[in-house]
């Protein structure tokens, strides 16, 4: 997976920094500016899209001339063939499940087992569709808002990427059919 363009808006003492093309070898050779002109802001926003921060815990996160809108960092990453399947996402969803229930006792069970064989099938019913449309568009476009949410998409404008993480939501808060 490769960063080819990103977008600060709302905050990091960004209105909206509009795409910001990191393909074009003119477009961004150097970070130059006078003190105070936002390059550290806009690496510090770079470095906010990693899973272990949350944006708006960083000090000076909130914009300094507040919009309406909610803020967040846009990024596009092209993809290559093996770079980002249903596999791998499955089998890291997994290793943080087990990850976070290795102190019970369950974790080790056969319902816990039956109970990730359960999920399994339906997280690959629900981001199939991601999967194929990302293997289609050869892009993958991720949102990450103030909270620390992310949203993942194939295009940019985000339509069904809501609706998918609440559906992620809602399978994740349903009691287990297997105990």
């Amino acid at each position: 997976m490769k960063l080819v363009s990103f977008q600060i808006k709302g905050c990091f003492g960004f209105r909206d920094s509009d795409r910001i093309d990191l393909q074009d070898a003119t477009n961004l050779i150097y970070i130059l500016g006078r003190n105070s002109s936002g390059k550290t802001s806009f690496l510090t926003a770079l470095s906010y899209f990693s899973p272990h921060v949350i944006p708006n815990t960083y000090p000076n996160f909130a914009n300094f001339d507040p919009t309406s809108q909610q803020p967040f960092l846009l990024a596009e990453y092209r993809l290559g063939e093996n770079d980002f399947t249903v596999g791998t996402f499955i089998k890291a969803f997994l290793t943080e499940l087990d990850g976070s229930n290795q102190a019970l006792s369950m974790a080790a069970s056969k319902e816990y087992e039956r109970y990730k064989e359960e999920l399994v099938k339906k997280l690959r019913s629900l981001y199939a569709s991601l999967f194929e449309a990302l293997t289609v568009q050869g892009s993958l476009w991720v949102m990450r808002g103030a909270g620390g949410d992310y949203l993942f998409s194939a295009e940019p404008t985000f339509k069904v990427a809501q609706e998918r993480k609440n559906q992620l939501s809602a399978l994740l808060s349903e009691p287990p059919p297997i105990w």
